[in-house]
């Protein structure tokens, strides 16, 4: 549905243990550990991204990347991290979480991550 991966890697040093990753077109990255998916980021296009296929967003939401920060903010849910060393970020409920840019949504998370707080 997303296409072939377009690259795979991994991280041994990643705070919550090594980790590999596949990224896919349109900015997914899933994240792995002992083989079973842990997580996942959904992030605006970096360098050598290659085009996502339509929209998506948050399954009963309208948060999506790109979405403007007003209407993150009015999100169920939604929380502001203060003190994140990691840019503007936010939590949606318990799972979701994200970081704002420019003000919009420029990563979604959930799951295990490979943040260096």
């Amino acid at each position: 549905m997303l296409g072939p991966a377009m690259r795979s890697g991994a991280n041994p040093d990643c705070p919550a243990g090594p980790i590999t990753f596949t990224d896919f077109p349109g900015g997914l990255t899933a994240h792995f550990q002992e083989g079973r998916l842990v997580g996942w980021n959904w992030h605006q296009r970096q360098d050598g991204d290659a085009p996502g296929r339509g929209r998506l967003r948050l399954s009963g939401s309208k948060v999506a990347l790109a979405s403007p920060r007003a209407l993150v903010e009015a999100a169920p849910g939604f929380a502001p991290i203060a003190g994140s060393t990691l840019g503007e970020e936010f939590a949606l409920g318990e799972k979701i979480g994200g970081f704002i840019k420019d003000d919009a949504v420029e990563m979604l998370y959930a799951g295990t991550q490979c943040f260096f707080r």
